[in-house]
Formats: C-alpha cells, sequence, structure tokens
C-alpha cells in the first residue's frame, strides 16, 4: 500500500514537501492502511522518519 500511495506522488520521499507527505497519509488512509497492526511504525521507517512526527501529520489530515 506505501508503495502504491507513492508511486501516485511520483516523487522520492527526499524531494517530497510537508503537503505532498500528508497527501500520500491521506491516499494510505482512504485504502485503510492504518487499520493494520503497525503500520505507522513501518511508515516512519520507510520514510526515515520519527513515530511522533507521523501521528502529528496524522491529526493534520
Amino acid at each position: 500500500l506505501i508503495e502504491r500511495a507513492m508511486n501516485n506522488a511520483n516523487k522520492p520521499v527526499i524531494s517530497m514537501s510537508k503537503e505532498d507527505k500528508l497527501q500520500v497519509m491521506r491516499d494510505l488512509k482512504k485504502s485503510g492502511f492504518y487499520m493494520i497492526k503497525g503500520s505507522v511504525k513501518r511508515l516512519s521507517g520507510e520514510w526515515g522518519v520519527s513515530l511522533p512526527t507521523i501521528y502529528k501529520y496524522l491529526e493534520e489530515i
């Protein structure tokens, strides 16, 4: 699911703005990604950011 959402963004994570990341997170939310145990940890690892950063972004979407 992460790979599909990232492909829609057409940018590597390092080149993504905060708004780009929020859009990917919105797409993941629509697909039910966050219902999967460990999904937030997996996303933080893929993006190289902390868990609190991902949770902060989740609050914004």
